[in-house]
């Protein structure tokens, strides 16, 4: 166990007693010292594998008994939060008691290290993020945390609760962590985590989730665009959920970059907050709120619209996943188990969110529209630290009726470095309206955090590119986990308003505050596409 982790389970009362808070500061203070954006910090997991099964894995059987409901962090009773801190701190002795065990807390924060990069040992499983497993695994993982947290207390109604961030103009704000995780200290707050970039009152910046970029997640009409593609082939295509307010608030919490979107111990406490590291952000207790969230948003665009469908394909359903449950058996779940909520024991509260104010419905151009593709650069074209802008002539005809064609904005090629965090915004003739002051379609001559607001405001905000960093996903260890992303978003008929006949693409980064800045991105081509209709 590392130095800092050990002293952090003394201040728990959890390896013993003595000097643990002068330790535990020394720790903090060497790590200071040692920590830069090259090095790999002390406390990142160098072993994330999974205690070895005594045999097979056993088939998935749904719970029996009643359905309880998930719950708002900030509606929980006095009650249910002393039973959910009790919950956490018989994880996090079971870890002392017996470190082996898979319920324990650090073993189980290491299944979420294991499929999303591995440690330091380059041993990893495979990567269930960037693609359409992303969804249906992290829902098993929750509930299979949720049972054991509730096996532990022998209290078989325990429910996770939920941060339910998407909510605007509530009281508490819903912007800032939920005080329950927040308050005390870890001697009487087993929620708590030292290892947090935000402060406990600090407020998201508007980047990170707001009612435009709820409604823009929750309006793909498709489980591709809204939950991802395959998990197979270079490059994925992560869905607009994960690249959106999944990442953006895990890199807030983590506060990972600075100003120029580079690593800064300045906003990463002790070299790396957990929360800002795929590897070690299942170490912070919130995370399971945060995820509750992801989760409860699958819930809310199957019931956003009608006629929405996950996907049928038998590879997706019949996908398995290989857990422990709360009484320690190696056990086997397919997506087809975890598809409905209520077959794992649970509902949320409230699917209400905060959306935009209504707009008059869309009507479609009169218009047939040819491919083209915007920009391409065959060794990459990186992103610059205030955007980039491009513009591209169309090619069209008008028809009597209405284009049966379906539209599609893609950006191909997108790498990421994985030891790094990165947000970028895409817009679709935002230089159009001259209230957003875009110097003239070239974005890197206009762009402050007022108008990049105003921006993902308007009806030209199209979609995002994000991912969270993973320290211990260095290249040449873990070659499995760099893979190149596209993104691909439907436009709709506002979108095809031509006007001088042609468009203007513009990609915004942003770093964990919300400004605009630059990070470690770059992509192959820019291609708008038309589709005939199946």
């Amino acid at each position: 166990m590392d130095p800092r982790r050990r002293h952090l389970l003394r201040l728990m009362g959890m390896v013993g007693t003595g000097t643990a808070l002068s330790g535990l500061m020394k720790s903090f203070a060497q790590d200071m010292q040692q920590c830069s954006d090259t090095d790999v910090p002390s406390d990142n997991p160098m072993n994330c594998s999974p205690p070895a099964p005594s045999g097979p894995p056993v088939p998935f059987t749904p719970p029996t008994g009643p359905t309880y409901p998930r719950k708002s962090a900030f509606d929980l009773t006095p009650r249910e939060v002393d039973r959910f801190r009790a919950a956490y701190q018989a994880m996090r002795d079971l870890t002392q008691s017996n470190p082996q065990d898979p319920r324990g807390w650090l073993q189980q924060s290491a299944v979420h290290c294991w499929y999303c990069g591995g440690g330091t040992d380059a041993l990893s499983g495979p990567e269930i993020h960037f693609g359409w497993f992303f969804l249906p695994w992290h829902r098993a993982y929750l509930y299979f945390h949720e049972r054991m947290l509730g096996q532990l207390i022998d209290d078989p109604t325990f429910r996770l609760p939920y941060w339910d961030w998407d909510r605007f103009g509530m009281t508490p704000s819903r912007q800032a962590m939920p005080p329950i995780y927040t308050q005390g200290n870890l001697s009487s707050n087993s929620l708590n985590d030292p290892f947090r970039g935000a402060s406990p009152i600090q407020q998201m910046p508007f980047t990170c989730s707001n009612p435009y970029l709820t409604y823009r997640v929750l309006s793909q009409s498709s489980f591709e665009t809204f939950g991802g593609v395959p998990n197979t082939g270079n490059p994925r295509n992560q869905g607009q959920l994960e690249a959106t307010q999944h990442d953006r608030i895990h890199n807030f919490v983590g506060l990972g970059v600075d100003a120029q979107g580079k690593f800064n111990p300045a906003y990463q406490p002790l070299c790396g907050a957990d929360m800002g590291d795929l590897s070690t952000a299942a170490r912070d207790p919130i995370f399971f709120a945060h995820h509750g969230n992801i989760d409860r948003f699958w819930d809310m665009w199957k019931n956003f619209q009608p006629g929405r469908e996950n996907p049928t394909d038998d590879f997706w359903q019949g996908q398995g996943f290989l857990f422990y449950d709360e009484n320690a058996r190696w056990v086997s779940i397919q997506v087809s188990d975890v598809l409905d909520t209520r077959n794992l024991g649970y509902t949320y509260a409230s699917l209400q969110t905060s959306l935009p104010p209504k707009k008059p419905p869309l009507t479609a151009p009169k218009l047939d529209i040819e491919s083209a593709v915007v920009v391409s650069g065959k060794n990459g074209i990186p992103l610059k630290p205030n955007g980039n802008t491009y513009k591209v002539p169309l090619k069209y005809t008008k028809i009597k009726n209405p284009s049966p064609k379906k539209y599609f904005l893609k950006i191909q090629g997108i790498q990421i470095a994985p030891d790094d965090s990165a947000q970028a915004f895409v817009f679709l003739n935002a230089a159009d309206n001259p209230a957003l002051e875009l110097g003239g379609g070239d974005i890197s001559q206009g762009v402050t955090p007022s108008t990049l607001q105003q921006a993902i405001a308007s009806s030209s905000y199209l979609g995002s590119i994000g991912s969270v960093r993973s320290r211990s996903s260095l290249v040449h260890l873990h070659k499995n986990h760099v893979f190149g992303v596209t993104l691909e978003v439907p436009l709709d008929a506002l979108y095809l308003t031509l006007r001088k006949q042609r468009i203007i693409v513009s990609i915004v980064p942003v770093n964990s505050l919300g400004q605009p800045a630059g990070g470690d991105i770059s992509f192959q081509s820019i291609v708008f596409e038309a589709r005939d209709p199946l």
